[in-house]
């Protein structure tokens, strides 16, 4: 399963943003993988937020940015 976020990643984001990716980690345990290609700003608390899910099952990565 894969999780898109875009744009500002801030402490405003953090709560949205755990809940998201626990609702996706609860449908699909094994694995979700979190495109970080189009944040423009990644704060600590959604930086927290990403290293827990990251420790029950989600990879974080980059995915390449079409067209550009």
């Amino acid at each position: 399963m894969l999780v898109t976020v875009r744009g500002d990643l801030d402490t405003a984001t953090a709560p949205y943003l755990g809940a998201r990716l626990d609702d996706r980690l609860r449908a699909h345990p094994r694995r979700v993988d979190v495109d970080l290609s189009e944040v423009d700003f990644l704060g600590v608390a959604d930086l927290r937020v990403l290293t827990r899910a990251e420790q029950t099952g989600a990879r974080l990565g980059r995915l390449p940015r079409q067209g550009r």
